[in-house]
């Protein structure tokens, strides 16, 4: 092979590589992974995660943990409805494991009662239950929605002021 061909076989080869390599770079086209969008609403069902006092009830600072360990996991299968009208259900008397958990059903009835109706803000949610008002904060994110309210008594209704830090999770 002559001077010329060599060049012209290279050049050949060089372009061929620099056509494949275009090619595969345009062809791969990116997955950015995509964040999911927060909620903006407590609309929907919810599961109560956690609820958290401070200070400690007990020992407890988990009270649902607790009532969960206590009374055959009647939390952990319960549910909350918020609805669009402001209204909110629970679905205690359709929980076989509900039916003897008498702490966990006045925990829940405390705030999430069928009696209980509820407004929110974007960063605010407010319960009235027969009469009381509890205001929270509330952040919500795609998967859970996170609520925190001080009150004058602890879950027995000593005076005491306590926070209540509820953790709801999307079903």
């Amino acid at each position: 092979m002559n001077t010329i061909s060599i060049a012209r076989h290279r050049f050949f080869v060089l372009l061929v590589a620099m056509a494949a390599i275009f090619a595969v770079t345009l062809s791969c086209k990116k997955d950015t992974p995509t964040d999911p969008v927060a909620l903006t609403s407590l609309q929907g069902t919810w599961k109560l995660t956690s609820l958290i006092v401070s200070p400690a009830y007990l020992g407890l600072t988990d009270l649902a943990v607790g009532l969960n360990a206590l009374e055959n996991n009647c939390l952990g299968q319960a549910t909350v409805t918020f609805t669009a009208a402001g209204a909110i259900t629970n679905n205690l008397s359709s929980v076989t494991a509900c039916a003897t958990a008498t702490n966990s059903q006045r925990l829940v009835n405390s705030f999430f009662s069928s009696t209980t109706t509820y407004s929110e803000t974007s960063t605010g949610v407010t319960l009235v239950t027969s009469g009381r008002t509890v205001a929270a904060t509330k952040v919500l994110t795609a998967t859970t929605a996170t609520m925190v309210a001080n009150l004058d008594v602890d879950p027995a209704n000593n005076p005491v002021k306590t926070t209540y830090t509820v953790v709801l999770t999307k079903q």
